[in-house]
Formats: C-alpha cells, sequence, structure tokens
C-alpha cells in the first residue's frame, strides 16, 4: 500500500487547467497523487504536472446504457480505487463542480466513514459550457447541499507552497485591461464590448497598455477567433501573477462560477469587474462580491467603471501566498463529530417489500424468489395487484398463500401503476418500503445495503443503478453494462428521467406526506413525476452507486398500452409537479387526462369548458412560473405600475 499526503482528483480540462495554473505552484509535488482521466484533453500543454506523480484511469467503453450519465464513468472507477485500499492518504482534494465529487462524496457519506474527514472540495463554481447546461447545475447545486448538510464550511485555502515557490515569483506591474472568459456566454459578453471600445480609437491608448484575454480551455477554437481577430486585442494563458494595477473584468453565464473566479482573483487585483447573466440560485442579499463592480448588459455602465479602475491605485501587495488565500475550499469542521453520523442507529429499522403486479404470474415467483434471498429479511411482505383477473393469476396466487401464509395478496380494481403505488403504501406498515415491479429481481444484499445507506443519512429515497437483461439470461450482478441515475433534477427531466427508478426503497411517511403519485391511467411517467416533485419538496435522495435489483428489458412492455404515448403529454404530466411544489398555480391532473384523451380518434368528446379551463390553467401556469424566475435586480426596473400587475404572481 503506498502512502500519500495528498490526493487531487482532475475530472476535466477545466480542472487541469485550473491546477496548472493556480494549484501546482503552491503544493509540493512530494507524496502527492493526481488522478485522472486517460486521454484528458489539455494534458500536453500543461507541463507542470509531470513532476507529480499521476495515476490515468482508463477510459474504455461506458458502464451506462443511459447516454448523459456516461459522465459518471470516470467518478465511479475513482470511487473505486480510492475504497480498494490500494493506497493511503491524509487528504483528498475534489472541485466541487465534478461529478467525480458527487460520486466520491456520496461513497464516502453512505458507509466509508474512513475516508469522510479526509475530504476537501475546491469551489469553482458550477461547470461551464456544457450541451446539458442545466443538468450540470443541477449537479453542482445538488453537491453542494450535501456537502453543506454534512458539516462542511467554505474557508481560504491553505496550500503547501513548494520550496521553489518564493523563487520563482516575479512580479511586474502591468497596466493593462484584462478579461477572464469562463464560457461561451462570456464569450459573447466580451466580444460585444470589445466591438464597442473599438468605435472609440483613443480609449486604449488613454487608459491601457494593452487589452489582453483570457479564456478557459472548454471554449472551443473557432469560437475564440472571434476575440482574436479584435483590433490591439491578444490573447494568451494566464497566470497566477502579474495582474497588479490592471483592470481584471470576469465574464460568464453563472453567477456563482464568476463570482468563484473574482474570489481567487482579488488576491491579484483590486479593480475587478464582473459580468454575469443574472442567471442564479443565490439569495438577493449575497449576490454582491465585496471589492467588485457589477455590470450586467450595460456597456456604458462598464465603460465607466473601467475609466474609473484605471486611473485608480491598486491596493495589492502580491506576494507567493496570495493564491493560498484565493481559492475557497469546503472541509469539515470537526472530522469526529461529522463520524459520530456513521455509528449505527439503535433505531429497530423495519423494511417491508411491496411487489406491485399485472398479469405476469410467471415473472412474480421470480421476483418473489429474490426477496426470500435477501442476506436482510424484510419483516413484511405484500404483493399489489392491479386487477389482473385472469385464471392463471389467480391460481399463481393461491399457490403463494398456501406456501407463504405470511405474504398478504392484496386486489384492486385496474387503476394503472401510479394508483397501485398509492395502494401499496397506505397498505403497508413498515418504516421503510421498497416498491418492486413483478418483472424485477433484488440483488440478494439489496435490502442490507440500502438499510446501511439509511442509519447513515437518514434518507427519504434510496434508489441504486440496475442490471438490464434481457428475457431468458441468467442476471450476472457483476455485469459491465448498468443503467445509471444521478438523484438530480432540472428542467431537462421534463423529458427523461435522470433522478431515480420506480424499484427503489422510499420513507412511508414522505410518500404520503407528499401525496403520493398521481392517478393518471394510461399516460406513464408516473414514477418520473412523482421524483420530480421530491427533489423540489427538498427530499433526501441517496443513490447507491452499484447494482442493487435486475431489471428485465421485456419485449411486450406496459408502456406499449398507453392511452398516450405522446411525449408532450408525458412531458406536461412530469411539469405539473413544479406547479404543485412551487405554490403558484395547479393544473388538475384530471384536465391532463383529458387532454391526452383528444389524440386519440376514437376516445369520447370532452367537455368544451372543461378544455377551455385546461388551457387557461397551463397559459397561466407556465407565465406564473415564468415571472418567478425573473431576478429580484431585474424587477427593480420594472414601472411601478407593471410591477403591481405582478405581484400576485411573486415569490
Amino acid at each position: 500500500m503506498k502512502n500519500y499526503k495528498k490526493i487531487i482528483v482532475i475530472e476535466n480540462e477545466v480542472h487541469l487547467w485550473f491546477a496548472h495554473s493556480f494549484m501546482l505552484s503552491v503544493i509540493s509535488f512530494e507524496d502527492c497523487l493526481v488522478i485522472m482521466p486517460e486521454g484528458i484533453p489539455g494534458y500536453d500543454a500543461h507541463s507542470s504536472i509531470v513532476k507529480y506523480e499521476r495515476l490515468f484511469v482508463a477510459k474504455g467503453k461506458s458502464k451506462s446504457v443511459r447516454g448523459l450519465n456516461a459522465k459518471f464513468d470516470f467518478g465511479l472507477e475513482t470511487q473505486k480505487l480510492l475504497v480498494s485500499n490500494q493506497f493511503n492518504f491524509e487528504t483528498i482534494m475534489l472541485f466541487k463542480c465534478g461529478y467525480a465529487s458527487k460520486i466520491v462524496f456520496d461513497c464516502f457519506r453512505q458507509g466509508h466513514k474512513e475516508f469522510f474527514g479526509k475530504s476537501i472540495f475546491l469551489d469553482l463554481g458550477p461547470p461551464l459550457s456544457f450541451s446539458n447546461d442545466l443538468y450540470f447545475y443541477e449537479t453542482y447545486k445538488f453537491n453542494q447541499k450535501k456537502i453543506v448538510e454534512n458539516g462542511f464550511k467554505m474557508e481560504r485555502w491553505k496550500g503547501s507552497p513548494n520550496s521553489n515557490t518564493k523563487d520563482n515569483f516575479k512580479h511586474e506591474a502591468k497596466n493593462n485591461l484584462e478579461f477572464l472568459i469562463i464560457d461561451e456566454f462570456g464569450l459573447a459578453l466580451v466580444s460585444n464590448l470589445l466591438d464597442s471600445l473599438d468605435e472609440d480609437e483613443s480609449f486604449q491608448s488613454k487608459n491601457f497598455q494593452h487589452i489582453v484575454v483570457y479564456a478557459l480551455p472548454n471554449l472551443k477554437k473557432q469560437k475564440l477567433d472571434l476575440i482574436k481577430c479584435k483590433k490591439n486585442v491578444t490573447t494568451q494563458i494566464m497566470k497566477p501573477n502579474g495582474h497588479h494595477d490592471s483592470v481584471f473584468v470576469i465574464a460568464g453565464n453563472w453567477r456563482e462560477s464568476v463570482m468563484a473566479y473574482a474570489h481567487l482573483m482579488s488576491n491579484f487585483s483590486s479593480k475587478l469587474i464582473l459580468l454575469d447573466n443574472c442567471k442564479s440560485s443565490i439569495n438577493k442579499n449575497t449576490i454582491n462580491f465585496k471589492g467588485a463592480e457589477t455590470a450586467t448588459f450595460s456597456v456604458k455602465k462598464f465603460q465607466k467603471l473601467i475609466n474609473y479602475h484605471a486611473k485608480s491605485p491598486s491596493k495589492i501587495k502580491l506576494k507567493p501566498s496570495n493564491f493560498e488565500n484565493g481559492c475557497y475550499q469546503y472541509v469539515t469542521t470537526n472530522g469526529k463529530q461529522n463520524e459520530s453520523k456513521f455509528k449505527k442507529s439503535k433505531y429497530n429499522i423495519k423494511i417491508g417489500v411491496a411487489i406491485l403486479h399485472y398479469r405476469r404470474p410467471e415473472l412474480l415467483l421470480e421476483a418473489l424468489g429474490s426477496v426470500f434471498a435477501q442476506t436482510r429479511p424484510p419483516e413484511q411482505i405484500k404483493i399489489f395487484d392491479d386487477g389482473s383477473n385472469e385464471k392463471g393469476v389467480s391460481k399463481v396466487f393461491r399457490e403463494i398463500e398456501t406456501a407463504h401464509p405470511n405474504i398478504e395478496i392484496m386486489i384492486q380494481s385496474n387503476k394503472y401503476l401510479g394508483a397501485l403505488r398509492n395502494f401499496a403504501a397506505q397498505n403497508m406498515t413498515t418504516d421503510l418500503i421498497f416498491f418492486l415491479d413483478d418483472d424485477n429481481m433484488l440483488s440478494p444484499h439489496a435490502l442490507e445495503t440500502m438499510e446501511g445507506v439509511f442509519v447513515n443519512t437518514d434518507a427519504d429515497i434510496i434508489g441504486s443503478y440496475s442490471i438490464p437483461f434481457n428475457e431468458g439470461e441468467t442476471v450476472d450482478f457483476l455485469a459491465e453494462k448498468q443503467i445509471v441515475f444521478g438523484g438530480i433534477a432540472g428542467f431537462s427531466t421534463l423529458t427523461r428521467n435522470w433522478i431515480c427508478d420506480g424499484n427503489c426503497m422510499i420513507k412511508r411517511n414522505f410518500f404520503l406526506e407528499i401525496g403520493g403519485n398521481s392517478e393518471l391511467y394510461g399516460i406513464g411517467n408516473d414514477d418520473h413525476e412523482f421524483f420530480q416533485k421530491s427533489f423540489l419538496n427538498n427530499a433526501k435522495i441517496e443513490i447507491v452507486a452499484k447494482p442493487l435489483y435486475a431489471a428485465r428489458q421485456m419485449k411486450k412492455r406496459l408502456r406499449d398500452k398507453h392511452v398516450s404515448v405522446s411525449k408532450n403529454i408525458k412531458m406536461m404530466r412530469v411539469s405539473n409537479s413544479l406547479y404543485f411544489v412551487k405554490d403558484l398555480i395547479k393544473v388538475d391532473p384530471l384536465l391532463l387526462h383529458f387532454f391526452g384523451q383528444q389524440l386519440d380518434p376514437f376516445s369520447p368528446p370532452v367537455d368544451a369548458e372543461a378544455k377551455k379551463l385546461l388551457f387557461f390553467n397551463i397559459i397561466k401556469a407556465i407565465v406564473t412560473f415564468c415571472i418567478s424566475l425573473i431576478p429580484d435586480r431585474i424587477l427593480h426596473f420594472f414601472p411601478r405600475k407593471i410591477k403591481q400587475r405582478l405581484m400576485p404572481y411573486l415569490r
């Protein structure tokens, strides 16, 4: 087993650039290991990292059968390395904006307490310039919430400088106008601003020696060419010294990202201007960064700020330790106190399994067999049938009741899966309920693993990855291909469910408190709507990063019998959870159902009044929701009459 003082996990090219430009100059390469993906872009450009011992994680084929969550693969491999006892370490440093950070921290919280107090999370704000912008941002917020809930607090990072740092540190005072572009929105904004500055040809000669643009490496080269062709503008690699007396502009989309870099650069320049898109979840009282001016959508204000700062003396005295005070990290305030969260609870947890069935008696027996094989037997097993009403089903039910008199079988009239889950939750009596579909099977350690996660996290919902298998195949829980979930919601999830699967463990009280599933017949996406609603109700959602059940890939599936296969109708059902949770305007699910029926030419006609009310409520709900997203500082500029009209809809 190798011993290291520090392990640094670098997940993408932005992390690599940041480590090269700032971190590695103040971290001793002795007893330090850098973990990164094989083939990471930009690796050849950063020579300083060669001094450090590196471990490359092979890319290989994605384990996930679901596109977006294939991004979790590096984090999953890193997690395995850390818990495999291949090496020992004092500290592990992760970037809070990465998927690897989420996966590794989930693993530590859910059971590996020995690593919990060794973790440090560097904050650079949300991930930048990716196509699935909202999903990445929701990941950042989700991980941030977990970190804070578990006793981590933000403080300035104190590095361990190299012995050569002091000798290599050189400072040359500059009077430049310098831009740091951190994403594509910042690129477009800076490009437009430079165009406006070009109109005043004397602007640069009066105020600055040079106009310099730095860009993060995740920006595409062809887009950076828009900046390079500008007159009197140079682009170069950013370094942590030499910005003294420069006016430094940080431009980007997410306010959290802009502020993270502002904290860092405030130690190298006292003349900061922040440009952002007002895109943030930060409370209005904390949006401003002390010592920096903010200019949003205002070229005139921007020019005014530049002229002011150009004539102001710098207040910064540069020294090698400036970076150590510039980067923010999240660390545990008391390792022992946090480790106490992992102590075994004396509370007697009762777990029940609710098997949901509809006309598949032969598969039901396989599902039931997997429950009997649990290393941690459940206190209660019940079968809930959605009105199968077939002779073959009745025969199997009698066989089960004869062989297992302690298993209760409860039948309702056919109302579809959402109503069946509600029926099950109302009739189970255990603290935790695992909802198991009749065509799936549990791994032998599923309930034992989930009980451990519940003891450590007090989660409301505990899901897991799963192994897909076809009819006739033997289930292999060590198979490479997995169905991956993240526990994370965002607007991207209106079309795809990235949160959790319906085969999961849920606190019974939580399920009942939020009203369970809506009971639309033949629409589908009932579990998706439930998880979206749960997430927005601040549910504690934990995803175990290993397969705890096998998901049978049926040729003939229940979804094939939906009344409507329209993606729009399913999206409307999922978005309905937003209106309920935000407590803005409620769209009656029954009206949505009526709307869905109109897609079927053989369905009975819908009452004209109901149809009119449906469209009115949908439009009103969407308008209300959009108004609620307008930042307060933008609303400040609205005329009084308009604000008075909007007031009933504002949060």
